[in-house]
């Protein structure tokens, strides 16, 4: 599906909308629209500082991992706008859930959508170059170091972190047991892995 707003083209796949249907049709209300809101809240995020720095962009597409913007655009602006850009999204998530979890004690039902912002946040931080912890990581290097030099040091770190999540969830897939959630995070985590850069 194409549609515009203003100069910006955006593009919704089917994935993300099949995704989204088969979603809303397995979750329960409350958790379908914190869910919705935690990932529009932080996409929007990213536009926000995206558009501040470099201008509308020529074009968005929604998927099923998330949104991407021409890189031509992103890449304009410099490293340290783009850690910022990156960064952000998953801080605003992280403080949404620290605002919602104080008010999740005077209305439970706030609870799940503080869960999915929390998630939202620290799994958008973890140092995979598909995933923006990963990219402001990227970029900070290239701040300090030369790219090749910068380069290396992100395969190392990428490395070590793939080799410690997979032993920890192996770990304790063994010593608790394999539940659910866990298979489908070290599933996830290995196409993120495959499909870094």
């Amino acid at each position: 599906m194409l549609f515009n707003i203003g100069k910006t083209q955006i593009r919704i796949t089917f994935f993300f909308a099949a995704g989204l249907a088969l979603f809303s049709l397995q979750a329960d209300i409350n958790t379908f629209f914190s869910v919705l809101t935690a990932v529009v809240l932080h996409e929007l995020t990213h536009c926000i500082f995206v558009y501040r720095f470099a201008g509308a962009p020529q074009r968005i597409t929604v998927g099923l991992f998330g949104m991407c913007m021409t890189d031509e655009e992103v890449r304009l602006i410099g490293y340290k706008k783009e850690a910022l850009c990156a960064l952000t999204a998953p801080l605003v998530n992280i403080v949404c859930f620290v605002f919602l979890f104080c008010l999740s004690f005077l209305f439970p039902a706030l609870q799940t959508a503080a869960a999915v912002h929390f998630s939202l946040g620290i799994c958008n931080l973890l140092p995979l170059r598909c995933l923006d912890g990963g990219r402001g990581l990227q970029c900070l290097l290239y701040l300090r170091y030369p790219q090749a030099k910068a380069e290396r040091m992100m395969d190392v770190t990428e490395w070590i972190f793939f080799f410690v999540m997979w032993l920890v969830l192996c770990v304790y897939m063994y010593l608790v047991k394999p539940t659910l959630s866990a298979v489908v995070f070290l599933f996830y985590l290995t196409f993120l892995f495959l499909f870094r850069k």
